[in-house]
């Protein structure tokens, strides 16, 4: 992505995190990034748009540093383990992309990136299916319908996750990382034969 459309985005992000998406204009955006009116709207269109690419941007920023995870791991375990502490790691190094995220995902500001955003996702999904493929076929992760890896790894870290940037948790992600991936682990175990 250009350095220029970054910059664009970056500067949505911070002016949705501080203002809100509804109360942010392409005003403010221009302003925040330095950037002409002319070459935002060349680039996004609108600030659907920008929310939409920004939506985009930032789900490709959380699964680049998951596959750097993932692609240094050995065993079923790591890759497990590895996940639920890179989802936590993450959130907390990045709370306002975390947010935006969680929050905007259905929002009616995203829609016209619907179906690049489905095909996005897909990708990554195929892919970690793939970095999984061989800790199954090997026995190292307990064989489940594809579908549920995902919520049974990191669903309860997401749950802790969302409270978190809700205010309702005093307590940082990361300070349950050890809990939460025994769990996840405990669950993609493979069972010892009786």
């Amino acid at each position: 992505m250009k350095e220029r459309k970054i910059q664009i985005l970056e500067a949505a992000l911070a002016c949705f995190s501080e203002i809100g998406v509804a109360g942010t204009t392409v005003e403010d955006i221009r302003r925040r990034s330095g950037a002409s009116t002319g070459s935002i709207y060349h680039h996004f269109g609108s600030k659907e748009g920008i929310a939409g690419a920004l939506y985009l941007y930032g789900k490709n920023l959380y699964w680049q540093g998951l596959f750097e995870v993932l692609e240094k791991v050995s065993t079923g375990e790591e890759l497990v383990r590895g996940i639920v502490v890179y989802h936590l790691e993450w959130t907390e190094k990045h709370p306002d992309w975390a947010r935006y995220l969680l929050y905007m995902r259905r929002d009616a500001a995203i829609k016209e990136s619907e179906e690049d955003l489905r095909a996005s996702t897909a990708t990554h999904l195929s892919r970690v299916g793939a970095l999984v493929k061989p800790f199954v076929e090997r026995g190292e992760i307990t064989v489940y319908p594809k579908e549920l890896y995902i919520p049974l790894i990191i669903g309860p870290s997401q749950e802790v996750i969302r409270h978190w940037l809700a205010g309702r948790s005093q307590n940082n992600p990361t300070q349950a990382k050890s809990i939460l991936a025994d769990a996840a682990w405990r669950i993609f175990k493979p069972k010892a034969p009786k």
